[in-house]
């Protein structure tokens, strides 16, 4: 599993940089305009991707091209009437989806693409200069070890035997690299590809590219523009609607049919699956979107491969996959992310006959933490350290075997709940009820252990022998978020959820993400000190200010996000977590375009925002909007297995206007509409009513927020000033 840590000196670049989406289809472009280097990545499907400096040639191992985690190519270097093209002397900078391009003060275009399904990338070269004779250098991995070639328009191809021998990070002793010129009016066009132990099928490849590339970019970006005009979103704050259209692109580069059906951690994960990870994400990477089929083909490849009940380490548990759907451990709170999403599914797409499939799974995943890791006050312990390594993001935690760790007993909770309907659903009701038996003692106790009225937080975890964890982690948010599901239950009083969230945004959250890790007193006020924030821990952030209809500090955290997604390296993706060292300049770690992160984006759109949560085993749909006085109009369309259903929303300084309309003719629903301060309304979508349009008063309005004396800010604003 490949990660990446990079040190960059950014400046914020909001002031020399714009997105906007291109007059000839509906795919956003961020501009750089200043000598600003940022991250770029562009990534082609499968496992397929490039990592560019904007503004310098690449040095890290982390950075070029890389196929099936195989590091094929550093850098580049080009070169007009035998002069350097220096990368100082651009003028202009471009990310569209899958392509790149930079433009030189001489007049000098340059594009470089990623296409799908096809191990391979292009170059395009436009402008007066190109008359000249321009040379194309490839530098490999170790090229200053090496004899340098280049490409000409009298030397239009070169193959690469690689080996081991090589200083060349490659797999096969009989892999080939080759490059190919070709002029084209007054362009060039470079074409480089890979092939394993055939020399021949690598020729073709390049012949074909050579006569097609132009078909091979069109395909892809038609393939995206009708991803986004399946899933666009409008809004009145350009960075908004920009930031979702780009988290979508970004995402799915990350959703994959090969090895088989999975969600990849981030960019560079193609050998290791872990199950958090995996359906974490699922819901904001393709329920909110109503890619209910792939969704289904993921959750059944994992429960395939389900440890049996009486595995020492993992009974009954949902495993983490390698290449090849080989089980490889298991995340202790994986199989309640599991169980979560497989409920959401269900939930989302009204696929009732999956409940046949799933409930076995899960009955299992059950019984075997009964049997095997479940305590007399009915707490989940993790049957090994290895099970705990990874359940707490950037690894700042370490627990052993037998920790109570209080975001888990929530998800175990969530899971015994979400067993129990399903239970019923499957006519098993002695076990709905013995389930349910179990989550209520278990609710009881974990407000007895684990609450500190004094503090208002819960304890982190308390350990086999007693002693308490009494500093304040972030991750005690999924106490709030993970029960709020259709039918289930929340595992604390609203009271103690929002004193709960206070803590936590006021203690831990910067504007631009969360600090991971505990806050204890003892080192609070060391602002001089760069705190290191991740960015997934922002979406149960945002849903836990939601529960505390706090709309306004959950739009700042979103809306850096979305800054961030556009402006911050890598552009128009996301990283896993990272420090700003000061107002200027970034430290980034961990993985790139990180799915559980962008997912989490999404997500908090559909659900916090819009407050859409279908619950179609009881044919209905909740949708309880909030949003905050910055956003005035939003258009988007919210998925439904028979078509969708488009929503609109308008606000100025006297009313609130929402229209709902079904987007086929085969969707025929009941919808409860809640806007906070007003009464429910129930809705019906179907042949009589094909669209359906209220109007709110806000003369009309009671007051909805039931805590203004709790503490609603950052933490240090003065050390995490938003952009």
């Amino acid at each position: 599993m490949m990660r990446y840590e990079y040190y960059l000196p950014l400046i914020l670049i909001i002031f020399t940089a714009s997105c906007s989406n291109s007059p000839q289809s509906s795919l956003p472009l961020i501009n750089l305009y200043e000598k600003t280097n940022q991250i770029v990545v562009i990534e082609g499907q499968p496992e397929n991707f490039l990592v560019l400096n904007s503004h310098r040639q690449n040095t890290l191992p982390s950075e070029g091209w890389f196929v099936r985690s195989v590091h094929l190519l550093q850098d580049y270097q080009v070169y007009l009437n035998a002069k350097t093209l220096s990368r100082d002397s651009l003028n202009q900078c471009e990310l569209s989806p899958g392509s790149f391009t930079r433009r030189y003060y001489n007049g000098v275009e340059e594009k470089v693409f990623v296409p799908d399904s096809l191990d391979a990338v292009i170059w395009t070269f436009s402008g007066t200069q190109i008359n000249d004779e321009l040379q194309f250098e490839p530098r490999l991995p170790g090229f200053e070890t090496q004899q340098q070639k280049r490409l000409s328009s009298g030397n239009r191809r070169l193959v690469f035997a690689l080996s081991d021998s090589d200083s060349v990070n490659i797999l096969d002793n009989n892999a080939h690299l080759g490059f190919l010129y070709r002029e084209e009016s007054d362009d060039a066009v470079i074409i480089i590809a890979a092939r394993q132990n055939d020399l021949p099928s690598l020729n073709r490849m390049l012949d074909f590219l050579a006569e097609n590339y132009l078909t091979v970019i069109e395909k892809k970006r038609d393939k995206l523009a009708a991803l986004l005009e399946l899933n666009q979103t409008f809004t009145n704050v350009p960075e908004i609607t920009d930031a979702l259209s780009w988290a979508q692109i970004s995402l799915d580069a990350q959703i994959s049919a090969s090895p088989f059906p999975v969600i990849r951690s981030g960019l560079g994960d193609f050998k290791f699956f872990p199950c958090r990870d995996v359906f974490k994400a699922l819901p904001g990477a393709l329920l909110v979107s109503g890619q209910f089929a792939q969704a289904r083909s993921i959750l059944e490849t994992f429960g395939e491969q389900q440890y049996p009940t009486d595995d020492d380490k993992f009974p009954g548990q949902i495993p983490d996959l390698e290449t090849g759907t080989k089980p490889a451990g298991a995340s202790a709170d994986g199989s309640w992310w599991y169980i979560r999403a497989a409920y959401e599914y269900i939930c989302y797409s009204g696929d009732i006959q999956f409940i046949q499939t799933v409930f076995p799974v899960i009955q299992r995943a059950l019984e075997g933490t009964i049997r095997r890791q479940m305590d007399k006050n009915f707490y989940f312990i993790p049957g090994s350290d290895a099970a705990l390594e990874k359940i707490r993001t950037g690894g700042a935690e370490r627990f052993h075997k037998g920790d109570r760790i209080v975001e888990l007993q929530a998800l175990w909770y969530t899971a015994l709940h979400i067993g129990a309907n399903l239970a019923e659903w499957s006519e098993r009701p002695e076990l709905a009820d013995y389930w349910r038996a179990i989550a209520a003692t278990l609710k009881e106790n974990l407000y007895r252990d684990f609450w500190n009225s004094f503090s208002y937080k819960l304890y982190d975890h308390i350990k086999t022998d007693g002693r308490i964890d009494k500093d304040l982690h972030p991750e005690q948010v999924f106490v709030v978020t993970a029960p709020d599901l259709p039918g289930i239950q929340p595992v604390l009083s609203e009271d103690i959820r929002a004193r709960i969230t206070s803590s936590v945004l006021s203690q831990l959250a910067f504007y631009d993400g969360i600090r991971p890790g505990a806050y204890n007193k003892s080192s609070a006020n060391q602002t001089n000190v760069p705190s290191p924030t991740t960015n997934e821990l922002g979406n149960p952030l945002i849903s836990a200010l939601f529960d505390a209809a706090q709309e306004q500090p959950a739009y700042t955290l979103y809306y850096n996000e979305a800054l961030q997604i556009l402006f911050d390296s890598p552009l128009g993706g996301w990283t896993e977590f990272h420090t700003r060292v000061k107002k200027d300049a970034l430290i980034l770690k961990g993985k790139l375009n990180h799915a559980v992160s962008l997912a989490g984006f999404l997500a908090n759109f559909y659900q916090n925002f819009t407050g859409y949560k279908p619950n179609l085993l009881a044919k209905e749909i909740y949708l309880r909007p909030l949003f905050p006085e910055e956003l005035k109009f939003i258009a988007t369309r919210l998925p439904h297995p028979d078509g969708g259903i488009q929503f609109t929303y308008t606000a100025d300084e006297n009313l609130i206007q929402v229209e709902l309309t079904r987007l086929t003719e085969y969707v025929n629903c009941q919808i409860i509409l809640q806007i906070p301060g007003y009464e429910a309304v129930e809705i019906a979508l179907n042949d009589d009513t094909p669209t359906s349009r209220l109007t709110f008063l806000l003369s009309n309005r009671r007051a909805y927020q039931k805590y203004p004396t709790l503490d609603w800010y950052f933490t240090q604003p003065e050390d995490s000033i938003p952009f």
